[in-house]
This record gives C-alpha cells, sequence and structure tokens, in this order.
C-alpha cells in the first residue's frame, strides 16, 4: 500500500473511531502529583485513551472480566485489560492478557479518574447500570419514588437486612425479617444532586447518618433527627456496582460507604461507615417491597443468590525506599538540669540516657520510618463463573520510632557539716519527673526544647521508669551516660 494510500486509511480510522465517541463521557487521567495527563473517552462499548502526545489506544467492552466496582475493557493490540471505576472517578486498574485467561491479575494505577465538566457528578458507566437505577430489579430511579418501601440486603448473605429500632440514637444491625420485623423497612426520600435521606418506614423525621466526624475514618451509622440538621452526613448516593449490588457512598465525603462489621467473637455484626475498599461487605442490594399502606403480607421477596467472597491468596508488608536519618539538638531551657531518656520503639530496651544542664543542648541522631504498603492479591469468582485474580494495595503512613521521658533535678535535702564551720552546705538532688513525648514520624531534624515540649504534654505520670543506678557515669562533653554499654549515638 502506497504512503498516500497508508494515510487515507489511518484518517477514515481515526474518523470511524470518533464518530461513534460523538455522544461519550469526556474525563482526565491525572497521576497526583506530577505533570502527566491524559484523556478518556467512555461509550458503552468502547474506551478511548489519549495521551499527551495525540496517541489514542482503543479498548474494547470485556464484561467478562467485571469486578465489584469496575467495568472492565480490554485490547488485544495492546495486550492488557482495563478496569474502570463504575463511580467515575477513583484509581482505575490494569492487568497484562498474556497468559492463561483465569490467571489475569489487576492492580492499581497510578491513573486517577476525573470526570470532566458535570461539577463532580457520578456519570456512572454507559450501558452497565445507568446512575438511575439500582440494578436489574429497579423500576425507576429510587430519589424519584418517596412512597415506596424498601428493604436493603447486604452481599453477606441472603436475607440478612439492614434494620433499626426507630428512635434517635439508635444504631443500625444487620437481621433478618423475622428478627427484624417492621425495622427493616427504609423509604429513600430525596434531597437534591441525586442524593437521599434513608428514613424507617415507620419515622420520616428520623435518617441514617455517621455519628463521628470524618476525621477518625470509622464511624457508627445511627438513626438522627432529621429536623436538628445534620445535612451531608445523613444523605447518601446509590452507586450502581455489579450483579445488581450498589454501594451507598457519604456525602459529606464519597470515600465514605457503609460498611458492615462481621460478626467476630460471638459478637453480633454491626453497621458503621468506612473508607471505601469495594469489598463484598460494602454490597447491597435494594429490592422494593411495595408502597405505603400497601406492603405485601410476606413483606420481604425470596433472598437471590449473593457474589462468593473473595479469597486471600497472600498478604505482603512493603517497605518504601529508606529516608536518611536527621540530626536533632535537644535543648533545656528549664532552670534544672535534665536527665532525658531516648528510647528507640522497635527496640525498647535500646535506651540512649542523657544529662542536658540548664542552658545547654545534647546532639542526637533519629532514624525515620518511610512508612510502607500492604499488597494483598485475591481470586475473585465472577458472576460468570470464572475466577479471576485482584491485588489491593493500602498505604500505611510513617510510624514514630522513638520516644523521650523527661525529669528534672531538683533539690532534695541539704547538708551543712556543724563540725566545720564556714562550709559550704552539701544538697543534694533527686530526677522528678516531667513529661513524655513522641519523636513525630515527619520530624526533619534541627532544635528540639524537650523540657518544653515534655511540659506541654502534661502527663508526668506516664515517663518511662529511671533506674539511678544506671546513671553513675556521664561523657562530660556529650552528656551522654557511658554505663552498661550504652554509646552516644
Amino acid at each position: 500500500m502506497s504512503l498516500p494510500s497508508r494515510l487515507i486509511f489511518a484518517a477514515l480510522f481515526v474518523a470511524s473511531v470518533f464518530a461513534r465517541l460523538a455522544h461519550a463521557q469526556t474525563f482526565d487521567l491525572i497521576v497526583p502529583g506530577s505533570d502527566l495527563r491524559s484523556t478518556a473517552q467512555l461509550t458503552a462499548d468502547r474506551l478511548v485513551i489519549v495521551d499527551a502526545t495525540g496517541q489514542a489506544s482503543i479498548y474494547d467492552r470485556d464484561p467478562q472480566l467485571d469486578a465489584n466496582g469496575y467495568a472492565a475493557y480490554s485490547s488485544q493490540a495492546m495486550g492488557q485489560a482495563i478496569r474502570w471505576p463504575l463511580r467515575g472517578a477513583g484509581n482505575m486498574q490494569v492487568a497484562s492478557l498474556a497468559g492463561p485467561l483465569g490467571s489475569i491479575a489487576f492492580r492499581p494505577t497510578q491513573m486517577v479518574v476525573s470526570p470532566r465538566g458535570n461539577g463532580g457528578f457520578n456519570p456512572g458507566v454507559p450501558g452497565v447500570f445507568p446512575v438511575n437505577q439500582v440494578g436489574p430489579q429497579a423500576a425507576g430511579n429510587p430519589s424519584n419514588d418517596p412512597k415506596s418501601v424498601y428493604v436493603i440486603e447486604s452481599a453477606l448473605g441472603p436475607g440478612l437486612l439492614l434494620s433499626v429500632a426507630p428512635l434517635a440514637g439508635a444504631n443500625m444491625r444487620i437481621e433478618t425479617q423475622a428478627t427484624g420485623g417492621q425495622n427493616v423497612f427504609f423509604r429513600l426520600l430525596p434531597t437534591d444532586s441525586g442524593y437521599v435521606s434513608i428514613v424507617p418506614m415507620q419515622d420520616r423525621g428520623l435518617a441514617i447518618g455517621m455519628a463521628t466526624g470524618l476525621a477518625g475514618n470509622q464511624g457508627n451509622a445511627q438513626l438522627f433527627d432529621r429536623r436538628m440538621g445534620g445535612g451531608d452526613a445523613m444523605q447518601f448516593r446509590i452507586v450502581p456496582d455489579n450483579a445488581g449490588f450498589v454501594t451507598l457512598e457519604l456525602r459529606a465525603n464519597r470515600d465514605f460507604v457503609i460498611d458492615v462489621v462481621k460478626p467476630r467473637g460471638g459478637r453480633p455484626a454491626s453497621v458503621g461507615v468506612f473508607t471505601r475498599h469495594g469489598l463484598q461487605n460494602q454490597l447491597f442490594r435494594l429490592q422494593r417491597v411495595g408502597a405505603m399502606g400497601n406492603l405485601p403480607p410476606g413483606g420481604v421477596p425470596q433472598p437471590v443468590g449473593n457474589p462468593v467472597a473473595p479469597v486471600l491468596i497472600s498478604k505482603t508488608v512493603e517497605p518504601n525506599p529508606p529516608l536518611t536519618p536527621v540530626q536533632v539538638q535537644l535543648s533545656n531551657s528549664h532552670s534544672n538540669e535534665l536527665w532525658v531518656l531516648v528510647t528507640d520503639l522497635r527496640d525498647p530496651d535500646n535506651l540512649q540516657r542523657l544529662k542536658i544542664p540548664t542552658g545547654e543542648s545534647r546532639p542526637a541522631t533519629f532514624e525515620r520510618d518511610p512508612g510502607s504498603r500492604v499488597v494483598s492479591r485475591f481470586e475473585v469468582l465472577q458472576p460468570n463463573g470464572m475466577r479471576v485474580r485482584e491485588e489491593s494495595v493500602v498505604d500505611l503512613p510513617p510510624q514514630p520510632l522513638y520516644d523521650i521521658s523527661v525529669y528534672e533535678m531538683i533539690p532534695q535535702s541539704v547538708y551543712i557539716d556543724r563540725t566545720q564551720p564556714g562550709s559550704a552546705p552539701e544538697v543534694q538532688h533527686a530526677p522528678r519527673s516531667v513529661g513524655f513525648f513522641q519523636v513525630p514520624a515527619t520530624f526533619e531534624g534541627g532544635r528540639s526544647d524537650v523540657y518544653r515540649a515534655a511540659k506541654r504534654q502534661n502527663n508526668s505520670g506516664g515517663v518511662r521508669r529511671l533506674e539511678l543506678k544506671d546513671w553513675d557515669q556521664a561523657d562530660p562533653l556529650t552528656g551522654d551516660v557511658l554505663d552498661r554499654g550504652t554509646s552516644p549515638r
């Protein structure tokens, strides 16, 4: 084929691709902290990713590789598959197609999906589950149907339903209809922008909400009085997932969803609001059982099968690249001499003992924890019977490696030798605890006033025990106590 012919063929091919994308949704793909950026065009049957140079990669819809919270697209030409987040935001997953179908292993990418031009509204994935549906059984948008009554079935097992007594402050539970009775029936009252209040059928003045602040990550799911406010912490978006299941996403923080804590040690299951991870205990099926004043005598319809729980294959902790130690001057702004215990939390018997006179400082070297990643690998049974391997990565922040206990030397007794007129009195000193603090994991070195830092903690009873016999000898230059094999750092 001649060069002009090849150019014409390429132009026609690109035109045909983008003609199919005329009604596609557009997304930005961003790597946080870098300038890397691509664009994605998404339709019901095709995903086209265009990088910064204009190079297009085309993936076709591949439902057999779908997973909880993701719709899959694959490309034989590229030799890989991509899982796209159904909620239209968050990290994609990628896997190589080189190998047997059952051995495909997905892992999260650094690319973060960000919807373009919709004010953050969750566009869903065309042709998978529209945002205005809850699954195959849904008739219309529940948020536009405030008179309908629903049960909310957990994916942990058929017939396991969210339940709550219609009292302000009551905790959510997991029950069957036989034990929960009317407490398992809810209505979904619309607020705005596709969010709903989940209210018990018996009292629309109450709604499910998060009981504690978001900074704590986990909070109990409880009933609150809607008339007392609560706003975004009492509203949820119904986000479609696979196999007719949904997640219930908190408006106050879209990374938080309703979560069932599995029963352990004889304790019943509890219901909270927790960071999204997409596993079975965060999936629910909404089933319409009737309308107000017109519930069927049998109540809840027969439960449908739930997905098989993912099987954990391996879990490893991978430390991040090491950080260089930091140098610090531990100073004493107090009017009394300080005795300081520096404890290595990795080996509490490894103590550094320092004597710091008034107005002076002593050097120390602190190693730093770089943080780590917990990599878990699961085998997941797909709705079509195929087993696919998935990888979950959780970043663990750096941890403190040292704590410091501070004592001040105070006069304990005064001895005057009466047999020697004019002799100076001898003052005996003893240590008194000031306080205890941990060296922050993010500490970058410099000068640290240990007296003020310890005093601010107001925890003089929390110091590590000081043994006087260990403090007999100190280096006059560094203040390090040199007995028992302890050496300056």
